[in-house]
Parts: C-alpha cells; structure tokens; sequence
C-alpha cells in the first residue's frame, strides 16, 4: 500500500503540479493581457526564458549541480535515493539557506550572474509593456511576465528535479535502452537510419 501511496504522490507531483501552474498562468494572462502583448512570441519568449534562467539559478543556489555527478546520480545513499517529496523538500532547503552555508564563490556569483540577467529579460518586457500601453496599465504587462515566469520556473523546476530522479531509480535500464539504440543504429543502413 505505501508503494501506491508513493506512486500516486510522485504523478501528482510530475503532472498535476506543473499542469496547475500553467494553467493559472493561463487563465491570470487571458484576464490581464487585454492588447495581446503575450500573443506576440517575442514577449513570451522573454517571460519563458525569464523562467528559464530562474529555474538555473536556482538549482545553482540549492547546490544541485554537485549532485548530478555520475558517481552521486547512481548512488545507492545519495541525493537521490529518497521519495521525490523528500528531494523537493532538500531542494528548497538548499534555496533557503544559500546565504548561511558556505557556498563555493564561483556558483555564488554564476547564480547572481542568472538572477541580474533575468531582472534584465523583466525590464526589458516592462519596457515593452510601456511602450505599447503607454500608460500606467502597463503594470498588466508586468504582472502577465511575472505570471509566465513564474510558471516556467515551477514547471522546470519540478520536472528537472523529476527527471534526474527517474534516472537514479532507472539508471540501469536507461542505460540499456542507450546502448540497445546506439547498437540498432550502428547496424542500420543509412538510407533507413533513424531521424535522431
């Protein structure tokens, strides 16, 4: 029963999560974005990779790039062999307490480097917002941006996070499905060879 109980908690957490936070982003953008500055793919291009840079900063401060190691990813007791709640829990923490452990300095300074350039992508779309609204309606644009953001952080987050997980727990097999392509390719003819 625990292990369904697990089950259940991990696809909600890979699906239902990342589904709610593009769906309200959705729905708070249609209500907000009155000109349709979001239909233009510039604009959203910029929130998604505000998103984006957040979701790497933030993996940088929460320390999970010296996890993702092969000897840390495969680790029978490592970061990753836990629950996937566990994981975000630890993840969190790590976001929380960057200030207070000692930090490597150049991760320090890379995460600030990726916070400084998604604070550039936001004024810039502000900036954007301003000149298309011209009045003090431009917050709606900032507030759409900050929505889509936000969003993509969550769901980039999550699913990272997700996925480096199934390939602790999978290592092996994913291994194998690896080779098992790489070997089928190898002996194809080239004008059957696979598209990827």
């Amino acid at each position: 029963m625990a292990y369904v109980i697990a089950m259940v908690e991990n696809l909600l957490l890979i699906m239902v999560l990342p589904w709610i936070f593009n769906d309200t982003a959705r729905d708070l953008v249609t209500r907000v974005d009155n000109r349709g500055m979001f239909s233009i793919p510039f604009c959203r291009s910029l929130a998604v990779a505000c998103g984006g840079v957040l979701a790497i900063a933030t993996a940088v401060l929460a320390g999970v790039a010296s996890e993702i190691s092969a000897s840390s990813l495969w680790s029978i007791s490592g970061f990753w062999h836990s629950g996937l709640l566990d994981i975000m829990e630890r993840y969190a923490q790590g976001v929380w307490s960057a200030s207070s452990r000692p930090a490597a300095a150049h991760s320090l300074v890379f995460a600030q480097m990726l916070f400084a350039s998604a604070i550039l992508l936001t004024a810039s779309n502000l900036c954007i917002a301003l000149m298309g609204w011209r009045s003090p309606a431009a917050l709606r644009g900032f507030i759409a941006h900050c929505a889509i953001s936000i969003s993509v952080w969550g769901t980039l987050t999550i699913r990272g996070l997700a996925a480096l997980w199934v390939l602790h727990w999978l290592n092996f097999w994913a291994l194998l499905i690896l080779l098992v392509v790489l070997e089928l390719r190898r002996h194809e003819e080239v004008s059957t060879r696979l598209s990827f």
